[in-house]
Order: structure tokens, then C-alpha cells, then sequence
């Protein structure tokens, strides 16, 4: 096994790289493993707008030098701090320009197995290659929380698939298609498969859709002290949940942090996508009890 580094983190997307870009210059050694921006590039289709405003879709470096303002000025993109949504391919070419600044030595490898040693964590690649570290950060991202309901579960797969497969959806043009969900990327989904030719059905279990707020940070003073603005939308709930929550939020006992994910924010649509998502046929309030392939 090859000589120990300190700190290995597993995952490129935007956490795993600022996470590296925190550490670097710490003293500490560092490895940091994945495919960079995997996600975004692979698994979310084309045309897709960010949910986040400009402001709040900056990946952190410690002195906030390479934000998205600062990326989209440098290669002419037009952008604002609220009120343009972000494309998913400026997002993602950006994240590869980032992890080019601030984590260079990344390695394109996946991590096979993550066992206890001595040292602190044995890790296998898939090149085989192995080391061992004193600590070890997971950032792999949401594709692998994919959740298909178990009424479903039974499908063939050339029948049922997840969102976070398709990239392209040109496959699908002349195609009937049913989209579960009520969350942006149900309705992002739902709406880029009738631009691809799909006829669309979307089902959901709520009763209404919630789109989020598209509100400019140069608001009136007493609404700027009623409802503060914060990376998650406005109001002091969201404030207080991106701004002093993360500093304690891991010593809160396992239910109670398991009760706040639950309860906080839960879907919604992007504001800009409401006409285009209201003109989605539309089956809510409803629960699929049963299915077949026909």
C-alpha cells in the first residue's frame, strides 16, 4: 500500500471541489478522486436551468476569487445576480474551469471500497491502485439516493427509468411518457420531453405545485429586515438555516437533523418555469396504487 496521505476526498462535483479548494494550502495531503462535474455533464438533461439564482450557484473557494459572476464575465455569458436563471451547461463548464484552478491533481478514478485500518481508511481504486488515508470526505453527489417506489419497481427497464438517466431525450419524440413528481426536476423533465416531441403526463401525490421566489436582492429596507435574503430564498428561517445552522447543525442529535431534512424547504419549481410547467397536463393529488407493463 502506498504511503499515507492525510485527507481523501471521493466525489468532483461542486462540494468535493470546494472542499479541495479549502484544503489546499492547509499543510495537510490531499487526494481528491472522481469524474469532475459527473452529474450535471451526464446525468441531467440538456436545456435544464438551475433552480439556485446567480448568486447563491457559486461554488466556494476561501477568498470567493473564483465565483460564477466572475467566470461568466471572463467568458462573455450574460448574467445576473437574480432574475436569469443559470443554463446547466454554463454551470457545468464553469465547475470544470474551478476544479482546473483549485484541485489540478484531481484523479478521474473511481473509488472501488473504503475499509477501516490502522492508518484510519484503506482505499481500493478501480485502476488497482490502493493507499491509505487519516480521513476520508464523501461528496458523491444525489445520484446515487435514486428512489424508484416499489409499486413501480417491478417494471421492464426499457419501460421505467429515473431522471437521472437521460441526457438526451430525443429518444422519447412521438412517445407517450408519464413523469412522477412535483419537484423542479419532475417539471423540468416534464417540460423539456413535449419539447423533444413526447406527449407528457405528470403525476403527483401533492395537491399543488410550489414554484420558489424570484425576488432582487435590492429590496425595500423593511423587507429586507422582515424577510433577508439567503441562498435558499427569502425569510429568517432560510437565512438562519445557510448562515449559522451548518455550524451547528452536526452536534444536533440523529432525529432531530433527520426531522429537519424532512420538514425544510421540500419541492418546488423554478419560478421561471411556471407558465411553461402550468401548460403540462397535470394529474395532482393522486398515488399510483398499481402498474403493468402493456
Amino acid at each position: 500500500m502506498q504511503a499515507n496521505v492525510d485527507i481523501a476526498i471521493v466525489g468532483a462535483g461542486p462540494f468535493g471541489l470546494s472542499i479541495a479548494a479549502h484544503l489546499r494550502g492547509s499543510g495537510k495531503s490531499l487526494r481528491i478522486f472522481g469524474t469532475p462535474m459527473q452529474i450535471w455533464r451526464r446525468h441531467m438533461p440538456k436545456g435544464m436551468m438551475l433552480k439556485s439564482a446567480g448568486f447563491s450557484s457559486t461554488i466556494c473557494d476561501p477568498g470567493r476569487t473564483f465565483t460564477l459572476r466572475h467566470y461568466c464575465e471572463q467568458q462573455g455569458i450574460p448574467y445576473h445576480e437574480v432574475g436569469l436563471p443559470v443554463q446547466l451547461d454554463t454551470f457545468s463548464a464553469y465547475g470544470l474551469a474551478f476544479q482546473q484552478r483549485f484541485a489540478p491533481g484531481l484523479e478521474d478514478v473511481p473509488v472501488e471500497t473504503i475499509d477501516a485500518c490502522a492508518e484510519g481508511f484503506a482505499l481500493q481504486l478501480a485502476n488497482g491502485g490502493s493507499f491509505s488515508a487519516r480521513k476520508v470526505v464523501l461528496a458523491v453527489g444525489i445520484d446515487h439516493f435514486r428512489h424508484i417506489p416499489d409499486v413501480l419497481a417491478h417494471l421492464p427497464s426499457e419501460r421505467l427509468s429515473h431522471s437521472g438517466e437521460h441526457r438526451e431525450l430525443e429518444r422519447f419524440r412521438g412517445q407517450r411518457v408519464l413523469v412522477l413528481g412535483a419537484g423542479a426536476s419532475a417539471f423540468d423533465l416534464a417540460v423539456l420531453l413535449e419539447d423533444a416531441g413526447a406527449t407528457v403526463q405528470l403525476i403527483a401525490r401533492r395537491s399543488a405545485v410550489r414554484f420558489n421566489y424570484d425576488e432582487p436582492l435590492n429590496r425595500p429596507l423593511l423587507k429586507r429586515v422582515s424577510m433577508p435574503m439567503s441562498g435558499v430564498g427569502p425569510g429568517w428561517k432560510q437565512r438562519t438555516c445557510t448562515d449559522i445552522w451548518p455550524w451547528l447543525y452536526r452536534y444536533f442529535p440523529d432525529e432531530r437533523r433527520l426531522r429537519t431534512v424532512r420538514e425544510f424547504l421540500g419541492p418546488s419549481v423554478g419560478w421561471f418555469m411556471r407558465e411553461r410547467a402550468e401548460a403540462v397536463s397535470q394529474l395532482l393529488g393522486f398515488e399510483i396504487e398499481a402498474a403493468r407493463a402493456d
